[in-house]
């Protein structure tokens, strides 16, 4: 995906933005983790838009007012909103003051985020009103002396972020009760399960029981892509663990991956991660040195 980028930034002297070295988290390439915790004061001028592919967004307004713009429709941010975005949608933000918020951005290469993600997302209602802010904090400041400590415990980290998570699902669920529908757990889960072998969309959509267009509806509706995207990204992150830990061929990590062959392999993997296999395995070893 192109990348897009237009910030026009202005922040407070009092603001505090913290950011973890990219190999602290590297072996961590199946948990979430922050890399990114800001606390922000900003001014009037601050102009944000932009459009990435790989890290989910949590923003939690703490004072002021702001409007978020996400596929061509603008919501009011207030106090007490938190707001969850995975970058690869296009979104503007514009204060419409001075507006302080808790920022963070999460790392989660694997597929733990989806549920909540899901519920953000459902009926197209990107923000949780009126969170409390008590909870944000207790998680935030953790993670910042956390990330302020010279060698950052990325396992602590991560651990403190599962935290986080558990608990705006809590909260979520208690406001408005989220169950994925049964069909759509027995898909995911048999995909999780056999992604390594060349299963096709025909074999998850029996499992559920519906057609593949009604299956690719439940996964639109729910989670916020196709189910063929859900199953290249458990294959191409298996992929990606293979090239740091092993000598592997590209025609062996295909294979063990789902992959008809290294050439899908090769497509997918620098369509979504901007290189090559090859370059991704070489970055890999310099970052182990």
């Amino acid at each position: 995906m192109k990348t897009k980028i237009v910030k026009r930034h202005e922040f407070s002297d009092n603001s505090m933005r913290l950011k973890l070295p990219e190999r602290a988290g590297f072996k961590l390439n199946y948990l979430i983790y922050p890399f990114f915790l800001g606390y922000e004061e900003i001014g009037l001028n601050y102009y944000n838009e932009m459009q990435f592919d790989n890290f989910y967004m949590l923003n939690y307004t703490i004072s002021g007012s702001a409007t978020l713009t996400v596929n061509n429709v603008t919501y009011k941010l207030k106090p007490g909103d938190l707001i969850l975005l995975h970058t690869y949608q296009k979104r503007i933000l514009k204060p419409c003051g001075p507006w302080t918020i808790y920022c963070m951005h999460i790392r989660d290469n694997g597929s733990q985020l989806a549920n909540l993600y899901a519920k953000f997302h459902k009926d197209n209602n990107y923000i949780i009103k009126n969170f409390p802010r008590q909870i944000i904090e207790k998680h935030f400041f953790r993670l910042a002396d956390g990330m302020k400590v010279q060698k950052p415990d990325i396992y602590e980290l991560a651990a403190e972020t599962y935290g986080l998570i558990a608990d705006i699902m809590k909260i979520s669920d208690a406001r408005n009760p989220f169950v994925l529908p049964n069909e759509l757990r027995n898909s995911i889960g048999y995909m999780e399960d056999n992604f390594e072998t060349p299963i096709a969309l025909e074999n998850i959509a029996e499992i559920s029981g519906y057609s593949v267009s009604h299956l690719e509806k439940l996964f639109r509706d729910h989670l916020g892509c196709s189910p063929l995207y859900y199953l290249n990204k458990l294959r191409l992150e298996r992929s990606k663990q293979l090239l740091a830990a092993t000598e592997f061929s590209l025609a062996d990590i295909a294979v063990q991956t789902g992959f008809k062959n290294d050439r899908s392999l090769m497509y997918l993997f620098k369509k979504r991660f901007g290189m090559s296999p090859t370059e991704f395995r070489k970055k890999a070893k310099n970052e182990r040195i």
